[in-house]
């Protein structure tokens, strides 16, 4: 049987569903709210600041084809395995690990297939969450409901494939593609199954469009029937930030949004919009021999600057990080660790704010909302449609 995740001393602001709380996950220690490390970027020659670390996020992907070559043999499994093992090498023994399997294909995989994937999650996760089917409900013309029905009987066979043997938690999955009234069920079959904490998937979207799923996701978790809100852990995969400005290199970010609506932790975005061949090819082309482009998130004004002039990203870049800008000036020279960089530096800016909002709940948290509205990138609406939120929240 399946171990909970349990949770202690939960605070949560006023006037937003802003929350800290010390999580237990196999019998390591985190306090959120939390951003993410992502372990594939960890390098020796870029250090982060030590205080954002605690839980770090390892993702890997399969489509039916790798999937089927591996359970045939033409692939290396011990490969695979070696390489999740040298992300896990990266952190520290003292640090939360949780490992996402994403499953690609449109069809469900077989008995082996399911077996596969959750050995990964398992073996390699200090909670297992169950696998991502970022297109499963893709090209399926069938009622949503029936789809659900496929979707809960795939969860059911890789439940039980965990449980074969078992002394972890299990993480659920709420999908963003799930329709707002079809999310009780789904909660109601992982409460059934003893899952009392989420991924929500939010699938490439912004926090704020997927807000009635999110709304009903918390709702439901708040009801008299579970009563879970404060009480479990929920974590936030695959948010997407905003648009690039017109008048500016600067996307809003929107990922925070999420903290806002109760979730614990943020994972980064790795969903890949799919687009025909012709047109990835025609961007390739029109980049080629064209300055790279960095993308790096600013505390200040909560924008991410997006841009290769690196005047302007030397201009925001903030003193308080050990992580030189040298390293995206030699782009070109040593592009992987200036990717491993970009990643880096963004988790560990979000993950300063991430312990700010902490401060906030013990300090302010009759108005933390007022932090935000001093952002120059965020929108002031959407802050009070979290105000708003947070209002119907009866704890």
């Amino acid at each position: 049987m399946s171990k909970e995740i349990k949770v202690s001393n939960t605070d949560i602001a006023d006037d937003l569903l802003l929350k800290k709380q010390l999580v237990n996950i196999n019998s390591k220690n985190i306090n959120t709210p939390i951003k993410t490390i992502s372990a594939r970027n960890c390098r020796s020659d870029i250090q982060i600041n030590n205080d954002v670390k605690g839980l770090n996020e390892i993702y890997t992907s399969f489509n039916e084809k790798t999937l089927l070559e591996y359970l045939d043999g033409k692939r290396s499994y011990l490969k695979q395995n070696k390489r999740i093992k040298n992300m896990i090498g990266k952190t520290r023994e003292d640090e939360v690990v949780l490992t996402f399997v994403s499953y690609t294909g449109y069809n469900y995989p077989i008995r082996k297939g399911i077996d596969f994937l959750t050995n990964i999650s398992y073996l390699n996760s200090d909670a297992t969450v169950l696998p991502l089917l970022p297109y499963i409900f893709k090209n399926d013309n069938r009622d949503f409901r029936d789809k659900l029905t496929d979707y809960t009987k795939f969860m059911r066979e890789c439940i039980d494939s965990i449980n074969r043997l078992n002394n972890k938690a299990i993480i659920g999955v709420i999908p963003a593609a799930i329709p707002p009234p079809l999310i009780s069920e789904l909660i109601e079959f992982y409460y059934d199954n003893n899952i009392k904490s989420f991924v929500f998937d939010f699938m490439g979207n912004k926090p704020n469009v997927v807000d009635l799923q999110v709304r009903e996701m918390m709702a439901c978790l708040n009801g008299p029937e579970y009563q879970l809100l404060g009480k479990s852990f929920f974590y936030a995969i695959n948010a997407n930030s905003g648009k690039l400005l017109h008048d500016f290199p600067v996307v809003e970010a929107k990922e925070y949004l999420a903290f806002g609506y109760g979730f614990d932790a943020l994972g980064d975005n790795h969903f890949i919009k799919r687009i025909p061949k012709n047109v990835s090819e025609l961007i390739r082309l029109v980049n080629r021999g064209k300055d790279p482009i960095r993308r790096l998130f600013n505390n200040v004004d909560y924008g991410y600057y997006k841009t290769s002039e690196l005047n302007i990203l030397k201009n925001v870049y903030p003193d308080d990080t050990s992580i030189p800008f040298s390293v995206f000036e030699n782009y070109k020279t040593n592009k992987v660790k200036a990717i491993d960089a970009q990643i880096l530096y963004n988790n560990e800016r979000l993950g300063i704010e991430a312990i700010k909002y902490r401060d906030l709940i013990r300090e302010e948290k009759e108005k933390t909302s007022e932090y935000f509205k001093r952002k120059t990138y965020v929108n002031n609406r959407e802050i009070l449609n979290l105000q708003e939120f947070r209002k119907n929240v009866d704890l």
